[in-house]
């Protein structure tokens, strides 16, 4: 199981160490190991996060339409997939 630093305040900012918070596209995803060692960013809290879908275990999807297959959706937050 991977984790994510998910932002409490907004839960649909994941932390990025490239970029500081944004999409959860961008994420950066940590080991258990290395959860354990560092300290999260102000506002971070830990999730889980199932890396086989590309999907958080807790997003709330934001889906539209895939732009290269008709009757395809994509998630704007984890870029999960649905028909």
């Amino acid at each position: 199981m991977m984790y994510l630093i998910r932002n409490e305040t907004d839960r649909l900012l994941y932390w990025s160490n490239a970029d500081g918070w944004g999409s959860l596209r961008t994420a950066t995803a940590f080991t258990r190991e290395y959860a354990d060692r560092v300290n999260l960013p102000i506002e971070g809290e830990w999730v889980e996060w199932d890396k086989s879908g590309l999907k958080s275990v807790d997003c709330t999807h934001d889906w539209y339409d895939h732009p290269k297959q008709e009757g395809l959706y994509l998630c704007a937050h984890c870029g999960g997939t649905q028909s």
